[in-house]
């Protein structure tokens, strides 16, 4: 009677400890990184832009299986997909993040879960060390004003400062630019403040730009024809 108990109970433990040595013997893979197909770990779309349709993506191995992911700031999954050919038209207006995987076993991750805190898969898995990061949305600039003088005397040697504030909410940059009456730029501020002592006579625009990316105005530039 004795015999005949412990034979379950050994075998059980066998199987226990295979499953350890498999997931030893073979651990998911490392420092795999990750891209779109054409190398870019950046994505924008705004102005009205969209990220259309399928984007395929690649990692730096491909040696086992690759789940990917979208996901929020926060780790939160929002899109899981065995391929890597992605339909990202859904996520607009705001940031998220695409990882992708290596797993071994049953894959447990799902939408919803989070991908640094919930268990992915049954044996192993390791996340990309990067991520590919898409930003979508329209920036808004909201509206300027000032409470300093509209009307100031240049080329006096004193200082005619005039700062300005804008009414915008958005997370976005931010800069002020100053035009002349043919809406050509002639100084750009990041904190909204000219010394228009140093200004030839005449009269000046002053915009409020909220943009996305890299700010590509310059002092110059005509605002109508620019990007």
């Amino acid at each position: 009677m004795f015999t005949k108990k412990i034979i379950p109970i050994l075998f059980m433990l066998l199987l226990a400890t295979t499953g350890q040595l498999f997931a030893d013997d073979f651990p998911c893979l490392e420092d795999v990184t990750i891209s779109t197909q054409s190398g870019e770990t950046t994505l924008l779309a705004c102005q009205g832009d969209i990220v259309d349709g399928f984007v395929k993506f690649k990692t730096s191995s491909q040696a086992m299986p690759f789940a990917y992911v979208v996901v929020d700031e926060s780790g939160t999954i929002l899109l899981l997909s065995l391929g890597s050919n992605l339909d990202l038209t859904a996520f607009q207006n705001g940031s998220y993040r695409i990882y992708a995987f290596s797993f071994l076993g049953s894959l447990y991750a799902e939408v919803g879960d989070n991908i640094f805190t919930d268990e992915l898969a049954s044996y192993c898995y390791e996340l990309t060390v990067n991520y590919v990061s898409l930003n979508t949305g329209a920036p808004d600039a909201g509206t300027i004003s000032t409470d300093g003088p509209t009307l100031v005397c240049v080329g006096d040697d004193n200082a005619d400062v005039v700062t300005f504030t804008n009414s915008t909410v958005g997370q976005d940059d931010y800069v002020y630019l100053a035009t002349d009456s043919d809406n050509v730029i002639v100084a750009i501020s990041e904190d909204g403040s000219f010394d228009f002592n140093g200004f030839p006579e005449g009269s000046y625009y002053v915009w409020g730009l909220s943009y996305i990316g890299n700010l590509t105005a310059t002092v110059g530039m005509d605002i109508n024809a620019g990007e």
